[in-house]
């Protein structure tokens, strides 16, 4: 037989570089569906792009458009908001689902930042960054009086670099929390992907609907299930929660440390915030949700703690280790849970301990 020769590849594809920028807009008062920054990513899903430049000018909407598809593809987008105000609106919010991406490293990667922007008294309000792995910056920003579907700030899906720095999140009416962070996936291509939530203003925000009632403090830190809390961080990605102001007595929980915890070793890091309440350690215990409350949860690190609702405020550290041991022969838990770090007999009483 004659040689023949054979072309054995498959396809050639072009990595494209899709940037989106919002400068100086304002997307005020629409009715209908608020003013929902989204694009469907399936329309950029061809192998053979050339890099692309999406740019919204002063007072042009980009999207009014509810959802978004994220097929896999070999595209880049970026994300660049600055100084953009989405006020009054409606329904709606920033949806934003960034598709798999086949190549891709630490350098080469989708980027969403956010900065100096504002999100006042909008409607069944919704910030969501969710989908592949990403570079996330969300700094300066004012999220205000804003009435939120579910939450206020949502990263979701595989674990992205993150950085949530110096917002105010003040007077928000929420049905479950204010920031949640749930990465349900490693970016196969890292070790360790950093992520902080570090230095932000959080005050004063509400559960959307009756206030919960709570008898006693036993009853609230018995709650396996918390309704509100104002930071939540579950998943898989371990997040540096430090130097935030945490006052929101209307909500459960301050925080809820819900990391995937496959040792009792693995701490979450929540040094040096303001908790809004006392300065003894179990006071802001039981402003946290973590391992002595659900034992598949991490332990939290709290201590120290600031003193004052200053970013700057000096420092307290935590003395219960101290009093524990001069006191220790006459401690009594009320109810059982969580660590034991001291020995303990149960006497009989009337009612249960659990």
């Amino acid at each position: 037989m004659p040689r023949q020769e054979y072309d054995i590849t498959y396809a050639s594809s072009v990595i494209a570089e899709i940037n989106y920028t919002l400068i100086e807009n304002r997307f005020v008062e629409n009715a209908e569906f608020g003013s929902i920054v989204l694009y469907d990513h399936s329309l950029y899903a061809n192998s053979d792009m050339q890099q692309v430049t999406v740019q919204s000018m002063s007072g042009f909407v980009l999207s009014n458009a509810i959802g978004a598809n994220y097929p896999s593809n070999t595209n880049l987008f970026h994300w660049n908001i600055h100084h953009c105000t989405l006020e009054g609106n409606k329904n709606g919010g920033i949806d934003l689902k960034l598709p798999y991406t086949w190549l891709y490293n630490e350098n080469f990667t989708h980027t969403v930042v956010v900065e100096d922007s504002n999100f006042l008294k909008n409607q069944n309000f919704e910030f969501v960054i969710g989908g592949h792995y990403a570079k996330v910056n969300i700094t300066r920003n004012k999220f205000l009086d804003n009435q939120c579907k579910i939450g206020l700030v949502s990263i979701l899906g595989m674990e992205k670099l993150t950085r949530i720095v110096q917002n105010e999140m003040n007077d928000n009416y929420v049905q479950r929390y204010v920031v949640e962070m749930n990465m349900e996936s490693h970016a196969d291509k890292f070790g360790t992907v950093t992520a902080m939530i570090n230095r932000n203003k959080i005050r004063n925000n509400r559960f959307l609907g009756s206030s919960i009632q709570f008898t006693n403090v036993e009853e609230m830190s018995n709650a396996y299930t918390p309704e509100t809390y104002a930071i939540a961080i579950r998943g898989l990605q371990q997040v540096n929660v430090t130097r935030n102001i945490l006052t929101n007595r209307n909500l459960q929980f301050e925080l809820l440390a819900g990391v995937k915890a496959g040792s009792i070793h693995n701490e979450l890091n929540a040094r040096e915030n303001f908790w809004g309440v006392g300065f003894d350690s179990q006071t802001i215990r039981e402003r946290i949700f973590d391992f002595d409350d659900w034992n598949s949860f991490s332990t939290t690190i709290f201590s120290p703690w600031l003193a004052d609702d200053h970013n700057d405020a000096m420092l307290i550290h935590d003395q219960s280790s101290i009093d524990t041991l001069s006191h220790s022969s006459s401690f009594i838990p009320q109810i059982l849970g969580g660590r034991l770090n001291r020995s303990l007999v149960l006497h009989a009483r009337d009612r249960p301990y659990i």
